[in-house]
């Protein structure tokens, strides 16, 4: 089946008033060298039918290799990107990706209130002068495409809430905004948008397996590498692009990861101008850009110039799309924190619940992590001591553990509290340690010892993780309030029946305050 066909110069003499863009050929066979009937697809008086000769013909996949060696991960990927169907998704991974897409929508409604919220929306009004037909959560259709997909990824983030993996990245906070503002662009159905969501998290979590940004030689958050390819992924889908443009649009893509670390303050425009950059990424595929097909393991591709090396499981992990669907091990949160330490912190909560522990009873307590993560836990300690923000509160495991303790549970409103001599004690407490261990990054062990000489030693994330499933209703309530300006039962069915849904544009028109 022809991809894409290369025109020569038109037979017809009007031609220069035209652009040549895109059109329609007609014409059978379809063959190099031949006459073909072309229509540009540019409307209005000018859209005349001229005949011209086809010079190159591009079939399904075509690309031009850089070795030998077989296909590309790009071209690997572009091929379950396209070959993917609704159909071949178990009933519980449609679920999950119901869940984490109510997840993200409480959390935009939510984020939308928020400081950088205000900020968001004043950044899109005034680049979208114009109007545009594209809407952040809760708003009515005025934004243009890549100012509506930054306001919605910011507000999805702004609790820090945001669903996250052991490979450090946060598919949800991207693959969302990313897909219902596409629903906004063409027609796509409830199932199509499904699939490409479950797609944008293989994307993300294939490419991350086995990687650790943050002890790099020039560290960073893993979602700034490998995010703007997994929004890509879920945007090649849903613009229907063909096999070798995908692969263009992922490689496009590659160019988009930065995520420099430098303070805290970068933390909420860092995901949004990812998830531009990958919806950017596809619409220029879908113009005709190109992009080496060796993009993401090449010499100079994303992983050797960011990682300094190819995962050496990247081939068995490829081998497991359409089989191995990662969204079920993206874990959504409950309270602002880290995903590597909120299963540290539901295990502490049960145990000091048990134990009855008070602050004043702490004599000591010691958390061994993996010795992988000592870099960054270096990093989150540094940023504690030198800016008092939120995003250095939730990045502290220690702070969160003492917090913890001392409230016995995790409100985020009290984080910028001032730190008491109580808590200040507590923290005083605490020593991290790293242990050499073949566990998970998410794996610690916590050892408590109490003034009375009692000694509880507990563990995380030795043998796996389980992941709490989402309440839809529970979980939108507690982010929008018992009165919201939205009819969230109206939201809440449309989810339940995607899947029979012509037109998934609905998701967004039913949160219109």
């Amino acid at each position: 089946m022809v991809d894409e066909v290369v025109l020569g110069q038109p037979d017809d003499l009007r031609w220069d008033r035209l652009e040549r863009e895109a059109g329609d050929v007609f014409g059978q066979p379809v063959d190099q060298g031949s006459a073909v009937l072309f229509i540009p697809r540019i409307g209005g008086r000018h859209r005349h039918r001229t005949t011209i000769s086809v010079t190159e013909i591009r079939f399904k996949g075509d690309q031009t290799r850089m070795t030998d060696s077989g296909p590309s991960i790009s071209e690997r990927l572009a091929r379950y990107i396209r070959s993917l169907r609704f159909e071949d998704l178990p009933t519980e991974i449609v679920e999950r990706v119901k869940d984490h897409l109510v997840h993200h929508v409480a959390l935009g409604l939510e984020g939308r209130n928020s400081e950088y919220g205000h900020y968001a929306r004043r950044t899109a009004a005034r680049l979208s002068e114009a109007g545009g037909r594209f809407s952040a959560i809760g708003e009515r259709p005025s934004l243009e495409l890549l100012d509506a997909v930054f306001v919605n990824c910011l507000y999805m983030h702004q609790s820090g809430q945001d669903d996250s993996e052991s490979g450090g990245t946060h598919p949800g906070v991207l693959v969302y905004p990313t897909a219902l503002n596409l629903a906004q662009d063409r027609t796509v159905s409830g199932r199509e948008l499904l699939t490409a969501c479950a797609i944008g998290y293989d994307v993300a979590m294939v490419l991350s397996a086995g990687t650790w940004a943050w002890t790099a030689p020039a560290p960073r958050r893993p979602n700034a590498i490998f995010g703007p390819v997994a929004v890509a992924a879920t945007s090649a889908r849903l613009l229907g692009l063909s096999e070798s443009r995908t692969v263009n649009a992922l490689g496009l893509a590659c160019h988009g990861a930065l995520g420099l670390i430098e303070g805290t303050r970068f933390i909420w425009v860092v995901y949004p101008w990812e998830c531009q950059a990958g919806v950017f990424a596809a619409v220029l595929a879908e113009s005709g850009f190109p992009a080496a097909p060796s993009m993401i393991e090449g010499d100079f591709g994303l992983y050797q110039t960011l990682l300094q090396e190819i995962p050496a499981e990247i081939d068995e992990n490829l081998a497991t799309l359409g089989s191995r669907f990662r969204i079920t091990e993206a874990r959504v949160k409950q309270y602002r924190a880290s995903n590597l330490n909120a299963g540290i912190l539901d295990t502490t909560k049960r145990v000091s619940e048990t134990m009855d522990l008070r602050p004043e009873h702490v004599e000591s307590i010691l958390i061994e992590l993996p010795e992988s993560r000592r870099l960054r836990e270096k990093r989150m300690e540094e940023n504690f001591s030198k800016y008092t923000d939120i995003v250095s509160r939730i990045g502290s495991l220690p702070f969160l553990m003492a917090r913890l303790i001392q409230d016995r549970e995790l409100d985020h409103r009290t984080y910028l509290d001032p730190i008491s001599d109580d808590l200040q004690s507590l923290l005083d407490s605490i020593t991290l340690s790293f242990v050499d261990e073949a566990v998970p990054k998410y794996y610690a062990r916590v050892t408590i010892r109490t003034s009375a000489g009692a000694v509880e030693t507990f563990e995380h994330g030795r043998d796996g993780v389980r992941y709490p499933k989402v309440d839809r209703e529970a979980w939108m309530a507690k982010c929008v309030g018992d009165d919201p300006p939205i009819d969230v039962g109206r939201f809440l069915r449309l989810v339940d029946e995607l899947e029979t849904l012509p037109d998934a544009s609905v998701l967004l028109d039913a949160i219109e305050h």
